[in-house]
């Protein structure tokens, strides 16, 4: 059955609507001078209407983009929406996790069913144990945690420190990182994205990942500040400088997206360490909002670069800028949409993220300002020899032999930092 009522413009009044509605009661929230707010059982707080607001749009944009969905594609689709949004305000853990799951199960089987890739269940196997690894010792420590606290509510879980509870809850944050997922926990996801459908992909980078900082932020804001967990964001910065790099050896589009969404989504986490009052967690979210729609523009282009030119690989973009202005405007676009370049939000939570570093610690600022250049230099990189024409099928050393290149420019440049 292929649903048809999903197409057209007039689909986006309910998009509107829907965001209206929430942004008036965002406003009660604020005029109120309230963090969040209680209604019919459910927590409704910054976070909420941050992701909220992100889920919809996905949502929305995919039924806009797609003219033939199948009912079973569309019923999936929106189990996994509407998981998401619950799992945002939801206080009970076992509900949480529950929501979660059933979050990635749902686009676990769309991946098995909607993919028209062979690989498919190779990828599907991939996915399966990521959530299963992950899901099930996540489980067994929120029941844990509950149980020395003695109730499943997580707003009452700050009120409480023990030396076994805080251990848990380090465990807890490290099983969240790997469900972003944190380097070194990625391994996976360039996999799944190249044999996903579009609509997968988009599912994954657009809201599947940014659970992962909602359950940091509900679960685990408290131990932001522990010097372990500092450390271990200090160490994922070379991690990602070294993915952003690894994406100019990548000629599949989608793998390419899947490393450097990786790459760029450690400033979500950073946002959480330093922070006055509530904007660096409203900024994280900000971040995820920014990241999730770049992710989800560039997918699409990519769909539609493999629909209307019937291949997805790096230096077919070439044959873009032979079809007209507007995709070759559509593309460039996408490029500095995920460069983060102004003017984006994401551009403008990295400049923040810059400013406070300064101000705290200088070297994180020196390895934030070679993150972000390295970061932003390589989209334009592989953007920029697509344009120059310098690389084809049968010449694909091009972006081999400048990766290095760029990985020495690198290496001299933080010698002169340190």
């Amino acid at each position: 059955m292929v649903l048809t009522i999903f197409s057209g413009f007039c689909f986006w009044y309910y998009f509107f609507f829907i965001v209206a509605l929430l942004f008036m009661s965002l406003c009660v929230c604020y005029s109120s001078g309230l963090v969040g707010f209680f209604f019919v059982g459910l927590y409704l707080d910054w976070l909420f209407y941050y992701m909220t607001f992100l889920v919809i749009f996905i949502f929305f944009l995919v039924f806009s983009v797609s003219h033939s969905t199948g009912l079973f594609v569309v019923f999936l689709l929106f189990v996994s929406c509407l998981s998401s949004v619950m799992c945002c305000c939801v206080y009970n853990c076992i509900y949480f996790w529950g929501f979660y799951e059933l979050a990635i199960l749902s686009v676990l089987v769309l991946l098995f069913l909607d993919s028209p890739y062979s690989d498919r269940f190779l990828a599907g196997w991939y996915l399966l144990c990521y959530s299963v690894f992950c899901g099930f010792p996540l489980l067994g420590c929120l029941i844990y945690v509950s149980y020395l606290v003695g109730s499943f509510n997580i707003l009452f879980w700050g009120y409480f420190f023990t030396d076994e509870l805080l251990f848990c809850l380090v465990v807890v944050f490290f099983l969240f990182v790997a469900k972003v997922p944190f380097p070194p926990f990625h391994s996976w996801l360039p996999v799944v994205h190249a044999e996903a459908s579009t609509f997968v992909s988009v599912c994954l980078s657009g809201y599947i990942m940014k659970l992962g900082l909602v359950g940091i932020i509900r679960f685990c804001s408290f131990l932001l500040g522990d010097n372990l967990l500092m450390i271990y964001f200090f160490f994922l910065f070379p991690f990602c400088i070294f993915i952003i790099f690894s994406c100019l050896e990548e000629l599949d589009y989608k793998r390419w997206l899947a490393m450097l969404s990786v790459g760029h989504i450690l400033i979500g986490g950073l946002c959480l360490f330093y922070y006055g009052g509530l904007s660096g967690f409203s900024n994280c979210l900000l971040f995820g909002v920014g990241h999730g729609i770049s992710a989800c523009f560039f997918f699409f282009f990519i769909y539609y670069l493999e629909s209307v030119g019937g291949s997805r690989v790096i230096p077919f973009t070439s044959v873009v800028f032979g079809w007209g202005l507007s995709p070759s405007l559509v593309c460039l676009f996408g490029y500095l949409f995920v460069a983060s370049f102004p003017p984006f939000i994401t551009f403008f939570i990295e400049l923040w993220l810059l400013c406070e570093f300064s101000m705290f610690n200088a070297v994180l600022f020196f390895w934030m300002l070679f993150y972000l250049f390295f970061s932003s230099l390589v989209p334009f990189c592989v953007l920029g020899s697509v344009l120059g024409g310098r690389v084809s099928l049968s010449n694909g050393c091009f972006i081999y032999g400048f990766g290095y290149l760029y990985l020495l420019i690198a290496c001299v440049s933080l010698v002169l930092l340190v």
